[in-house]
């Protein structure tokens, strides 16, 4: 009587171990809106997750509901979430190697460019760095949102000049600010849920996002009358997962993880390219003029930008190695 007791109580303590590990947590924080592309490519990598781990109980928190995503590093190295997609310019605070592609050689350069540095050696040495710094696992390739265009309120753009004295709101990235301040404008840290008002009662003149987001926001409501299309950097998100979290999980856990995340981001990148040109025609519907930069401009001001360059690397404490390596394969394919 005895033994089948101590039986019954060894297969209950194992049944409430299993059912502990079923119930883990997977918290993940996104500071877009849900009908954020971002975020409906999270909700793909969610519902295949839920497929394959239908164990795992995962918590999306939508619109910075847990944390904007300033702080979403943070919360990442404490675990109070267990996944995370910032942008890079919300990380070089912590890893600044993380400003690498909004350095001024890139701006205004063609996408696949961009593509090969994220998707290459640089970008492999980059999610190494991030892993080390932040205590994460990178799950895969990045998604990227798009290039970064200014958007303006009453006062047109028709040449980078005009900036001189304007208000922009930035999201973060001590290399946007830089840019600005080198076209004359002032930046503004605003983070995105507060930007319809700040647009609104006239606290920025103008911000650094993209047609998606503006799309997304619906910032037309909000007084955004103009856009000038500069394709000053591409914007990624990096998919982050708290390595202790991930350390606990087993490997075939892992994988699932992995897969699932390829699946979600192949989808997001193909969708990511559409959206934003279907937003770009979505604005001019709502009345918002659409200015394309002219391409000897974007060259001329990118060539000028250099000049800083060097400094800014040094000033952020920038890896000047993967600097030098990323530049040489951007002087080969005839970029700068």
């Amino acid at each position: 009587m005895n033994c089948a007791i101590r039986m019954a109580a060894v297969v209950a303590g194992i049944a409430f171990a299993g059912s502990a590990i079923a119930a883990d947590k997977f918290r993940i924080s996104i500071e877009t809106a849900p009908n954020h592309f971002r975020n409906m490519t999270v909700d793909r990598f969610v519902a295949d997750l839920g497929k394959r781990v239908p164990d795992l109980k995962v918590e999306v928190y939508h619109s910075a509901q847990l944390h904007p995503d300033r702080d979403v590093p943070k919360a990442l190295r404490q675990g109070t979430i267990e996944m995370g997609m910032p942008g890079t310019w919300q990380i070089d605070k912590v890893e600044p190697n993380a400003a690498l592609i909004d350095l001024p050689a890139f701006f205004g350069l063609a996408e696949d460019m961009a593509y090969d540095v994220i998707d290459g050696p640089a970008g492999q040495k980059l999610n190494a760095m991030f892993e080390r710094k932040l205590r994460v696992k990178i799950l895969g390739p990045w998604l990227p949102l798009g290039f970064g265009n200014t958007y303006t309120t009453d006062k047109p753009l028709r040449a980078l000049a005009d900036l001189k004295g304007m208000k922009v709101r930035i999201p973060g990235g001590a290399i946007n600010a830089e840019r600005y301040k080198f076209l004359g404008a002032n930046p503004v840290l605003v983070p995105w849920p507060d930007v319809p008002l700040a647009l609104s009662q006239g606290t920025v003149e103008g911000v650094y996002t993209t047609f998606e987001s503006v799309r997304s926001a619906q910032l037309w409501d909000s007084g955004l009358k103009h856009a000038y299309v500069e394709r000053a950097a591409l914007l990624p998100y990096v998919p982050m997962v708290n390595l202790t979290f991930w350390d606990k999980q087993k490997p075939e856990v892992q994988k699932h993880l992995v897969a699932a995340w390829k699946d979600a981001v192949t989808w997001g990148r193909a969708e990511g390219r559409k959206r934003q040109v279907d937003a770009m025609k979505l604005a001019q519907t709502k009345g918002i003029n659409v200015v394309q930069a002219e391409q000897s401009e974007l060259d001329r001001v990118r060539r000028e930008m250099l000049s800083i360059q060097a400094g800014l690397v040094k000033k952020m404490g920038m890896d000047a190695g993967l600097v030098d390596e990323v530049m040489a394969e951007l002087k080969k394919a005839g970029a700068v």
